[in-house]
């Protein structure tokens, strides 16, 4: 994530919205915030941040004043606990993403024509084996929107 922000980025990809407030309703301090910061990181690239420090203080100072929590409360958020598992799939149920399954793989190779980019090198393939080692239905998320599919893997996957 970078780390220099301009108002104007800030406003666009970190203001919290009236949808983004009813998530917050019963969490408080530190909690809403760190919950209020994983679902705009999520939302902005697609993706969790690795570890607290990863989101620059502009952006918690920016998010903190929105919601009416002191930035320093960020600190006391855990990153370790079951709580940020539980917000992850809060934020994940949310957005309507959700693990792949046997059929996800099963639909994709059916409707679609495959092309995989591994390690610079492109193939076609309909084999299932395939879809099956990119998303194992055991806790990968994805999510199919407008005809594509987001992996969690190192492979590029592409419909067409």
């Amino acid at each position: 994530m970078k780390r220099a922000w301009e108002t104007d980025d800030l406003i666009e990809h970190w203001t919290v919205t009236p949808q983004n407030v009813a998530l917050l309703e019963r969490k408080t301090g530190h909690t809403r915030l760190g919950f209020a910061l994983l679902l705009k990181a999520f939302q902005y690239a697609g993706r969790f941040p690795e570890h607290k420090n990863a989101i620059p203080s502009v952006v918690v100072a920016h998010v903190a004043s929105q919601i009416g929590v002191a930035s320093e409360e960020y600190l006391q958020y855990d990153w370790l606990g079951r709580s940020i598992e539980y917000h992850r799939a809060q934020i994940h149920a949310h957005l309507g993403f959700r693990a792949a399954t046997v059929q996800d793989a099963e639909e994709l190779v059916r409707r679609c024509h495959i092309n995989v980019y591994w390690d610079g090198c492109s193939r076609s393939t309909p084999h299932l084996e395939l879809v099956f080692a990119l998303f194992p239905a055991t806790g990968h998320a994805c999510q199919a929107r407008n005809e594509a599919l987001f992996p969690t893997s190192r492979a590029s996957l592409t419909l067409m």
